[in-house]
């Protein structure tokens, strides 16, 4: 699932090879205590194990992690140095491989299969290393996953303490020693060997999880009416390799997979010698064993299981198949021969009954055929006899319906003679009525000419005598109407004469004022005498200020009349309008005088 295997990979991988090989042990145990029990033989190299690439990657000082720990602490170690040395030295292993176009990549042959691996930051990656205060302060982490984490026994800032008896009651209780080598490969597989003796420990259940799609999605269209699961097979089957998944299916097959009881056995491939089994009594475990070998000795069982060949395509011999205490073990390839035969002779059992009962399926159905058969002739007579009856039956209410029909041809056609003799009847008498009408409807028009000639005199009349009274009423308002214009006019030119003399007497009387101050400032009075003193500054700066509102109040007399000749002009205007409405008043209809 990398594109770029590195230490991390490395790691999980050989975390995976160990329980493997757990898992082979397990297995390998648990077949070998069945097989001893039930007492038969078996081949123990028929097992599949991966010991050879456990020991390329942790076997004494030339496995890969060993030599990576070992360069960690060497002056000038590095990445590139230590996939030198371990391309020199495991240039001949079975598990280990190089690609020559590709200088700092290796391969290992894992058992669940090849891993190609960048051996680039290898070096870096095993010593994570990290300042002394960096973990002293992670040590003493009020969390305790961080603290458990980074709290290593025996060492401290890359030392290790150990308690000192021999020292005084002030003198420290721990002295500190030289430290220990640490690496991240000797913490994980020292975690890891005590996960096994753990594991070793307990009664072991294996389970394997595969990701059935990267989308992390259960369907692919959740919104449909019937959505489809979501379903790599490619990452399945990557899965299924890399997991080791496959080759645990191997190592189960390794032995004798099909595992059944004799009663079951007998159950199952009875059929395959059928004369052995004639009059089958039960009987105990002694018996079973004896009838399963008396049909595995059997010339059909015996060509069946030599004839079965291996996965290698070799014939299969003795240990292919075997009888123990209470079981049959059978490896694939006889079961699946076995089993064979089986379908076959079921097969061939199943035709017969099929035949059999398709013989008696059809009897029966012909026999039913054949008495439907005189069924329906006996209701097609008796269908054909009631049609007949119909068919009489018919023809004597046609009869009856044809006597019946030119009855009612003869009545229609009486009723439509009498209904033309009263549509002749009644245009005559229409006629009659239509010319007394036209001649009544040309005595009424004359009436109605001579009618409206009259009407029409009279409204001559009439038209005339209005017209007189509106020319009267007409006059009456334009005299009315010029009297009040002119006793307005009339009232506003005595208004302006009156404010006109008044602002003449002002006038002359400011101007004789005024001479009379010019004369006093010229020093002459009034009659010639001698010179008065000038008024003093006082006395002039309030005749101005006098003077000044004289000029306001005369402002103030011309805004006032003019308002004055405003009012006047609407009053003007109203009565002109009230005029005409009493002169349209004369000419109202009797009835619109409300």
């Amino acid at each position: 699932f990398f594109a770029v295997n590195s230490f991390e990979q490395l790691c999980i991988n050989f975390t995976n090879e160990l329980l493997q090989e757990y898992f082979n042990t397990f297995i390998f145990q648990n077949e070998a205590a069945l097989y001893s029990e039930e007492g038969i033989e078996w081949e123990p190299q028929d097992f599949p194990d991966n010991k050879d690439v456990v020991a390329l990657l942790q076997e004494g000082l030339t496995g890969l992690l060993p030599t990576l720990e070992e360069e960690c602490f060497s002056v000038g170690g590095s990445s590139e140095a230590w996939h030198s040395k371990i391309r020199r030295q495991h240039a001949s292993h079975s598990c280990f491989g190089i690609i020559l176009t590709e200088p700092d990549v290796f391969v290992v042959t894992h058992f669940a299969g090849p891993v190609t691996y960048t051996a680039a930051g290898f070096m870096e990656k095993n010593r994570d290393q990290l300042s002394s205060d960096v973990m002293s302060c992670l040590q003493r982490s009020s969390s305790d996953l961080v603290r458990q984490m980074f709290l290593e026994h025996d060492r401290t800032f890359g030392t290790s303490e150990v308690s000192n008896a021999s020292a005084g009651p002030g003198s420290p209780s721990r002295r500190v020693v030289k430290a220990q080598r640490y690496s991240v490969s000797s913490q994980f597989r020292q975690q890891l060997q005590e996960l096994l003796c753990q594991i070793r420990s307990t009664d072991p259940h294996f389970i394997r999880c595969i990701k059935p799609n990267q989308k992390n999605q259960p369907f692919a269209g959740v919104g449909g009416l019937r959505p489809v699961p979501l379903f790599d097979r490619q990452a399945v089957a990557q899965q299924l390799s890399y997991q080791g998944v496959l080759e645990a299916v191997r190592v189960a097959r390794a032995g004798f997979p099909v595992r059944l009881k004799h009663g079951d056995f007998l159950r199952e491939f009875r059929c395959v010698a059928p004369h052995l089994f004639e009059s089958s009594s039960e009987g105990g475990d002694g018996a079973a064993r004896q009838a399963v070998t008396e049909l595995m000795g059997t010339d059909r069982v015996q060509s069946l299981l030599l004839s079965s060949k291996d996965s290698s395509g070799q014939p299969s011999s003795r240990t292919r198949w075997a009888i123990g205490k209470s079981r049959v073990f059978l490896k694939q390839e006889p079961y699946i021969a076995l089993r064979g035969e089986c379908f076959q002779v079921r097969h061939a059992a199943a035709t017969r009954l099929q035949a059999a009962q398709r013989c008696r399926s059809e009897t029966a159905a012909f026999r039913r055929l054949r008495r439907a058969i005189f069924q329906l002739q006996a209701l097609a007579r008796t269908r054909a006899a009631v049609l007949e009856l119909r068919q009489r039956r018919h023809e004597r209410a046609s009869a009856a319906l044809q006597a019946g029909l030119r009855t009612l041809l003869a009545r229609r056609r009486f009723a439509l003679c009498g209904r033309a003799v009263l549509a002749a009847q009644s245009w005559w008498r229409g006629r009659r009525c239509r010319e007394h009408f036209l001649l009544h409807r040309s005595h009424a028009q004359r009436l109605q000419r001579w009618w409206r000639s009259v009407l029409a005199r009279r409204r001559l009349r009439r038209l005339q005598h209005n017209v007189l009274r509106f020319q009267s009423v007409w006059r009456g308002v334009r005299g009315r109407q010029a009297a009040i214009a002119f006793r307005a006019d009339r009232h506003r030119l005595a208004r302006v004469v009156r404010v006109l003399l008044r602002l003449r007497r002002r006038n002359l009387a400011h101007r004789a004022w005024r001479a009379e101050v010019l004369a006093t400032y010229r020093g002459r009075g009034a009659g010639g005498g001698p010179c008065e003193p000038a008024p003093p500054k006082e006395v002039l700066v309030e005749d101005l200020f006098h003077l000044l509102n004289e000029y306001e109040f005369k402002q103030s007399e011309v805004r006032r009349l003019r308002a004055e000749t405003e009012v006047w002009r609407q009053r003007f205007e109203t009565l002109k309008e009230r005029a005409f409405l009493r002169i349209r008043g004369l000419f109202a209809r009797p009835g619109e005088a409300g």
